[in-house]
């Protein structure tokens, strides 16, 4: 069985989801550094996945439904 190479992405794109860091929420959201940290406290915002021990990140999807509630409210 030969497994293509678009095959093999999809099926590793779909496993794994794509994490952005805090710069990139923000320019997503096309806010500053300082609201984003207003907003995470607040509790609305979905909690980060630490990536390391001084690193956290979002997943994509976490961040899409955020905007998505936020601009249907």
């Amino acid at each position: 069985m030969n497994i293509s190479t678009a095959d093999a992405q999809a099926s590793a794109s779909s496993a794994v989801p794509r994490m952005l860091s805090p710069r990139q929420v923000c320019d997503l959201l096309g806010i500053s550094r300082a609201t984003y940290y207003r907003v995470r406290e607040c509790g609305d915002f979905p909690a980060p996945v630490a990536v390391s021990k001084r690193r956290v990140a979002h997943p994509e999807a976490d961040i899409l439904a955020f905007l998505n509630r936020a601009v249907l409210q």
